[in-house]
């Protein structure tokens, strides 16, 4: 039985701006009504790991953007894509700009992370996978009024 959903969000946050967390929490709440069941009897988990610098230079820094470190285990059965923020990418960023930026990220890591397990031939329920990926991305642009749900 999973505890967890397929997709999951971990992050690193490094005191970032007060919305960032907001956001990765509500993404990940999707995830968790959406995508909840096993599509692959090799992997438990597809990872987009958030990493995102510090509000204030002077603490802790990544100094990456766009999306990093794309790796699958067959031992530990996950597939993991980092996917990074630096600072000047949201300070002074609007609420609703931040999660246009974020949410294409997450979607586009996650697109990498399922050409990665295809490429590896990795027992995958593909189109399944995408119908409820569809539901959980038609939900959170509606919510955040984001314009036509599933559009770029």
């Amino acid at each position: 039985m999973r505890t967890m959903p397929f997709v999951r969000l971990p992050a690193q946050y490094m005191g970032s701006g007060p919305y960032m967390f907001d956001i990765g929490l509500e993404i990940y709440a999707l995830f968790k009504r959406h995508l909840f069941k096993s599509y692959s009897s090799e992997l438990d988990s597809l990872d987009t790991v958030l990493r995102v610098d510090a509000e204030n230079p002077s603490l802790a820094q990544w100094h990456e953007s766009g999306l990093k470190r794309l790796r699958l285990s067959r031992k530990y059965r996950y597939v993991t894509v980092d996917v990074c923020f630096q600072n000047f990418e949201y300070v002074g960023v609007s609420r609703e700009d931040m999660r246009k930026l974020m949410l294409e990220r997450i979607w586009e890591g996650i697109e990498l992370c399922v050409a990665r397990i295809k490429k590896d031939k990795v027992d995958f329920k593909d189109e399944e996978f995408r119908v409820d990926l569809l539901a959980a991305r038609f939900e959170i642009e509606a919510k955040w009024c984001l314009g036509q749900p599933g559009s770029p």
